[in-house]
């Protein structure tokens, strides 16, 4: 299977992606998974690891471009952002095919290590996610102390090294 999805810590969703891709069936689980998390119409965000990923055929990256468009025409947005774990200069090379063709959905963050993962998801959920109810945050705050965004703190992104593709 060319990719596995893991939810039990929701609203963060890891996708764990192996060597490539087996057939038009695979990918197409690939992208049924995703608009299954997007049937629940809740908030959530993308933690992708591309690490054991392989060769994959370039035309995927046309059909993930495609879906793409197809979620944007959706009026509401669940995917708050993402972030792509890759070490494979074959896979960045696909992932910037994909947002030259189509820009991603969500803000999108691309890692190379697990720890800088780590240190901008810290950041990052607590920015997007309004109305959370993460683990980490057992405070009783009244509604509109929740609704509101916290700036990010651009001294401790500016010390970990990602790259940004903004969204359309």
């Amino acid at each position: 299977m060319f990719s596995k999805f893991i939810e039990k810590d929701f609203p963060r969703v890891n996708v764990k992606f192996e060597r490539t891709v087996e057939d038009d069936k695979d990918f197409n689980i690939f992208l049924n998974n995703w608009l299954k998390i997007y049937e629940k119409k809740e908030d959530f965000y993308f933690i992708m690891d591309t690490n054991d990923t392989g060769y994959v055929p370039i035309k995927y990256c046309l059909e993930m471009s495609n879906f793409i468009n197809e979620i944007r025409r959706n009026e509401i947005r669940y995917l708050k952002f993402s972030i792509i774990l890759v070490s494979n200069t074959l896979i960045s090379y696909l992932l910037k095919i994909i947002f030259m063709v189509s820009p991603p959905l969500a803000p999108l963050y691309i890692v190379k290590s697990e720890e800088e993962q780590i240190k901008l998801e810290d950041i990052l959920k607590t920015h997007y996610l309004k109305n959370q109810d993460l683990k980490d945050n057992n405070d009783n705050n009244d509604n509109k102390d929740k609704e509101e965004q916290k700036p990010l703190n651009m001294e401790f992104i500016k010390s970990i090294d990602y790259l940004y593709i903004k969204p359309k």
